[in-house]
Parts: structure tokens; C-alpha cells; sequence
């Protein structure tokens, strides 16, 4: 692994000889490193090697390429691992590597030129460096030749220099740069000023390779400048010089173009109008050269304020773009001569807006549009002073309508609040009646019952709907106290009351609400009951929604038994009241007074019994109509 004692390995990527032809390089697999030999011992098969491993600073896993530059110092690399610089004046290596973020490419070949420059090719496109500076480089010393025909993601897999050209094996293709020009005119631009250097290749009806080119393999035989070359599958020799001595053809492009029906031919830089509908197009690149040979282009159809997106580089000359929008187009045509230079076309193509997409359309339209909108408007006020005074008497009326439906409510919840009012009054006196023969603390009934009274009479003087919880819960105690000495004690009666309500003057409730329900549980539930314990339960909680509820709970005969009673349906009205009150204030308020029955809430020896009302009233209920 990295950082061990590296094991020293006989196979390899890589072999070749140093500048002075004395020494034989070895890019080995593994941990191997770069193996040294001198050429005498390496030709008589002595084991002599020297080791540039991990303890020089070799930190890369399996060296595919090594390249002395002019200070002697050698550069090796692995495609997907990065590269490095060894230093024998220091004996030290610096490895720079994509796993660890210390580069951004690799490489699987490497060559020096006659001016000093390192050059680097792998699947990071083709870089290069000018290997003439004493500083160990880094990777800001490193630039990239950009070029359609060196893509990233596309294996460079063999470098070569043969006179003033370097030669570039790249997946199924061959490439030649010329690199006095590249040093004259810069990597940015050919001696015609286009945008990349010059690169001359071979087409594929020129050099049909079946396989990808291998690693390393390039051999110029230099008495004839015939360039060998290896695939897995064959290998070819090609005549460099030859090559170079065809005379080179620059291709002039027109474009044919089939547009629904019509069909066009248009010439460069001369615009073209279609009609909208005429949005489906076919276009064809066309051109003719003494030679007859194909070129390879890119092409791209970009729309007015896209970006241009080039299509492959390839003999395919067609393009087909259906179902455009209306607007203008520009088809862009990037030729690679047989020279080596890139030329650029451009054929404008403007596909007609419809009518109403049209400027004049919209000014017309907008006219008409104003015009009518100031006669609707003319028409408008001639409507709302005809209306005016109708709208007027309307609203009046309204007005008029909705103060008698207030009042008439307000007169309807004092006349249900005064209906009930003397209710208790009579049940009171009607057990005053019962018990006045036989029962020497009727006085302290009649307490209770003047006590009682002078709230039902003050609430009536002040003409007011509710009344403060306090005022309410001593109608209950008031209630309960003259029916328990009615029921002869009979009735057992919990209450739990948070101190805090009942102290609360600002919490107002109807006058009724609990004191009704009260009476209710023990006349027609609890004293009907003939058996067993009469429970009658009174609480009070906030709810998860911040509402204060009461429960009212009894153990009696339930609401069903009690509705077959003679008593129950002769004094049911003060129920029906409280309801039909409750049911009027709620019209004035968004979040309304509920009560909630639940009947038969005990099981007594299979006997079904007992009653439940929960009442919940939200904070800052209003009473007012």
C-alpha cells in the first residue's frame, strides 16, 4: 500500500531511454515506482536497478509514462491517479494526485519537444508545461490546449514529436499540430486567427481505425517518416510526410434547406424570412473541393439569446430542428479544413411571427382597446348616476331592514332571558310549598331564594344578557341546596370550581347556562331515580383549544327515561330558552357556545343510566346584538 516499503516488481507500463541515451526508464506497476538501469546493464541483463518509490516521494499506483525534461528531472503519471516531477539533484519526488484533490488531471503518455515544453495527455485532455523552469512545477504551471478534437473524457493514449509536429493518438483518430505555429501564434489561435490551433487529422474515410489506438506504441521511422501504430486488433504504418505533402482544399459551405414545401439554399450571412408556419426544417450542409474528401464539422442551431451547444465533431452533415417557436435562429457551421485550420459559418434564419405577434398588431389592438374602454367608461357613469340614487334608497332601506332585525333579536333573547327568570322563582316556591307543613329550616330556603331572586331581578333592572360566573354559580348553590332539602338529602353533589373563574368579574356568561342544566340533572334525572346512589358531578377546565368548559354530570335515569315523564315535558322550557339564547348570540360571533349531550354514560347491573353536558365558551364572547 501507499508509504510502505514498496515491493519491487519486473512488469511494467512503460520503457524508454533518458536524453543522453545512457540510462533506461521504467514506469512500474504496483508500488514499483520508476525504475533506473544503465543501458549496458540493462543490454546484458544485469539486475542493477535503481528506485524512485515511496520513499523518494513516489506516491502514485502503477506509473504508466516518464519523460526526462532539460534539467533531467522526470515526469511520470497514471491517467486516473495524476502525476509528478522526480528531482535527481535532490533524489526527491513530488506527486500531485486527483484522489487527493492536489490536481485536476492525469495522464497516460508524455513527450518533450526541441523548445523545452512537456507535454501531457490522458482523459483530462492534452496539457503542457514549460519544463525549462528550475521551481519543481505545480499545478497553476500547468495549461490545457483546448480543442474540439481534445475533449475531456476522451483517452489520449500516445504523444509523439516528429520534426515540428507532434503527433496525438486520441481514441480511434490521429492528430497533428504544427508547433511552430502554435508557438507563434499561441495555444489560443491559428496563424487565420480562429479560435484554436491548427490540427490536422485524418478523416475516417482516410484512416479507418477499428479499435482505439494503444498506450505508448508510436514509432517514426525516421528515414522514411513513416509513423507506426498498434490497436488490439492490427497495426498500420502511415507516411507522415506524404500526408502533409497533399495539396489542402478550404471548404465553402451552403446550406440546403427544406422548410414544409419549400426548399431553400441559402449562403452565408445572408438572412432568410419564413413563414410561421413554415417551422419544421431540414437542413444539409453542402460543399465542393478538388479533393472530394469529407470534412469533419460540428454544427448548432442556437435561438436568439441561447447559448450555443455544439454537436459532435463528425461527417454527419445534417441537422433537423421541428416544431420551432417564431423568432430569429442563427445556424452556426464549424468546419475542420484539411489544413488543419477551423473556420466558422453563420446562415441567419428569422422564422416570421404570426400576425398577432407582431408589434403593429398590438398598437392597433391596444387603440381599439382604449377607445373601448373609455366609451364603456363614458357608459359606466352614465349607469352609475342613473343607479346612484336607486343604490341610495337600496342602502337606506338595508339600513332600515337590519336595525329592526337587531332590535326585533334583542327583544327576542330579553323575552326568552325574562321567561326563564321566573322559572326558578316557581320551582322554588313550589318546594317551599311542599316542604312548609313539616320542615323547620325553610328559612334558610328562603334565603337562598331571596338571595337568588335579587340577582334575576338586578340582571332585569340592567336589562343585561349575561352576568358574571360568580353571580351564576350562586344561582346553582342556590338550586342545589333547596332540591337536596326537597329530595331529603338524598343527593350527593361534587363540584371542583377553579377559585380563579369564580373570581374572574370579567368573565360573564348567560344568565342560566349552568343553573338550567343543574335543575334539569337533579328534577328529571336524580329524582326520579328510585335505586342506588344519586351522584350529581359540577367542574370546570380550559380545553386545548384555551375554551373554558363546564361539565355537568349525573348518575340518574337519563334524558330518555326522564322524556316519558309527565313533569319533564310540562317544564322542559327552560332548556328550549337557554338553547334558542345561545343560538342568537352565536349569530354575532365567530367562535361560538356549544353544548354537548352524551346520554347513557352508565352501566348499572346492564342497566343503561346517566346523563353528560359539556358547555365551552370561547374568551371575549360577545353579548351585544
Amino acid at each position: 500500500q501507499e508509504g510502505s516499503i514498496p515491493i519491487k516488481l519486473t512488469s511494467g507500463f512503460f520503457i524508454g531511454l533518458s536524453a543522453n541515451a545512457q540510462q533506461v526508464y521504467a514506469g512500474l506497476s504496483g508500488w514499483g515506482g520508476i525504475g533506473i538501469i544503465n543501458k549496458p546493464d540493462f543490454v546484458a541483463g544485469k539486475n542493477t536497478w535503481r528506485y524512485i518509490d515511496s520513499t523518494k516521494g513516489m506516491r502514485l499506483l502503477n506509473v504508466l509514462t516518464v519523460t526526462e525534461d532539460p534539467l533531467g528531472r522526470l515526469w511520470f503519471a497514471r491517467t486516473s491517479e495524476g502525476w509528478g516531477v522526480y528531482d535527481p539533484a535532490t533524489e526527491k519526488a513530488v506527486t500531485y494526485r486527483i484522489p487527493a484533490g492536489e490536481t485536476s488531471f492525469g495522464a497516460g503518455a508524455s513527450t518533450l519537444d526541441s523548445r523545452g515544453t512537456i507535454w501531457l495527455g490522458g482523459n483530462h485532455g492534452l496539457w503542457y508545461c514549460d519544463a525549462k523552469k528550475k521551481a519543481i512545477p505545480t499545478e497553476a504551471d500547468m495549461k490545457r490546449l483546448v480543442h474540439p478534437w481534445l475533449p475531456v473524457g476522451e483517452p489520449i493514449y500516445s504523444l509523439k514529436i516528429w520534426k515540428q509536429f507532434l503527433v496525438i493518438g486520441i481514441s480511434k483518430r490521429l492528430l497533428l499540430i504544427n508547433l511552430d505555429d502554435f508557438y507563434k501564434y499561441g495555444a489560443n489561435a491559428d496563424s487565420k486567427g480562429d479560435i484554436f490551433p491548427k490540427v490536422k487529422y485524418l478523416n475516417p474515410h482516410e484512416l479507418d481505425l477499428s479499435a482505439e489506438i494503444e498506450q505508448n506504441i508510436f514509432i517514426v521511422d525516421r528515414q522514411d517518416s513513416t509513423l507506426w501504430l498498434a490497436t488490439n486488433n492490427n497495426v498500420y504504418n502511415i507516411d507522415l510526410q506524404t500526408w502533409l505533402n497533399l495539396p489542402t482544399y478550404t471548404a465553402k459551405p451552403t446550406i440546403s434547406l427544406i422548410a414544409g414545401k419549400d426548399s431553400f439554399t441559402l449562403q452565408e450571412n445572408k438572412p432568410i424570412d419564413l413563414a410561421p408556419t413554415s417551422n419544421s426544417l431540414q437542413m444539409q450542409v453542402l460543399y465542393q473541393t478538388p479533393d472530394n474528401m469529407p470534412r469533419l464539422i460540428q454544427l448548432a442551431l442556437q435561438a436568439e439569446g441561447d447559448t450555443i451547444i455544439w454537436s459532435a465533431p463528425g461527417i454527419d452533415h445534417s441537422i433537423n430542428a421541428f416544431n420551432r417557436q417564431t423568432g430569429d435562429y442563427i445556424l452556426f457551421v464549424r468546419i475542420f479544413q484539411s489544413d488543419g485550420t477551423t473556420t466558422t459559418h453563420s446562415f441567419p434564419i428569422t422564422i416570421r411571427r404570426f400576425f398577432w405577434q407582431q408589434w403593429w398588431f398590438w398598437l392597433l389592438l391596444s387603440a381599439a382597446l382604449i377607445w373601448l374602454i373609455v366609451y364603456l367608461f363614458y357608459l359606466q357613469k352614465q349607469k352609475q348616476l342613473a343607479e346612484a340614487n336607486a343604490k341610495r334608497i337600496t342602502a337606506e332601506a338595508i339600513a332600515f331592514r337590519s336595525e329592526q332585525q337587531r332590535k326585533l333579536t334583542a327583544m327576542q333573547v330579553k323575552s326568552l332571558s325574562t321567561q326563564f327568570r321566573p322559572h326558578f322563582i316557581l320551582n322554588a316556591l313550589n318546594t317551599i310549598g311542599a316542604q312548609l307543613y313539616d320542615k323547620p329550616d325553610v328559612d334558610a330556603v328562603l334565603g337562598q331564594l331571596g338571595d337568588s331572586i335579587g340577582i334575576i331581578f338586578r340582571n332585569a333592572q340592567e336589562g343585561s344578557i349575561a352576568h358574571p360566573l360568580s353571580q351564576e354559580w350562586r344561582l346553582v348553590e342556590s338550586v342545589c341546596s333547596i332540591k337536596q332539602m326537597e329530595f331529603g338529602q338524598s343527593i350527593a353533589i361534587h363540584h371542583q370550581i377553579p377559585e380563579e373563574l369564580l373570581h374572574n368579574e370579567n368573565l360573564l356568561v348567560p344568565m342560566g347556562i349552568l343553573q338550567i342544566p343543574v335543575e334539569n340533572a337533579l328534577v328529571h334525572g336524580l329524582r326520579n331515580k328510585e335505586t342506588g346512589p344519586k351522584d350529581l358531578w359540577i367542574s370546570a377546565f380550559i380545553d386545548d383549544d384555551g375554551k373554558i368548559c363546564f361539565s355537568i354530570t349525573d348518575n340518574g335515569i337519563g334524558r330518555k327515561a326522564a322524556a316519558l315523564i309527565s313533569n319533564y315535558r310540562r317544564n322542559g322550557v327552560g332548556t328550549k330558552n337557554l338553547v334558542s339564547i345561545i343560538d342568537l348570540l352565536n349569530q354575532n360571533n365567530t367562535n361560538p357556545i356549544t353544548l354537548h349531550y352524551d346520554d347513557d354514560i352508565f352501566d348499572e347491573a346492564g342497566v343503561k343510566s346517566g346523563t353528560s353536558v359539556i358547555i365551552c365558551m370561547p374568551e371575549n364572547y360577545v353579548y351585544d346584538i
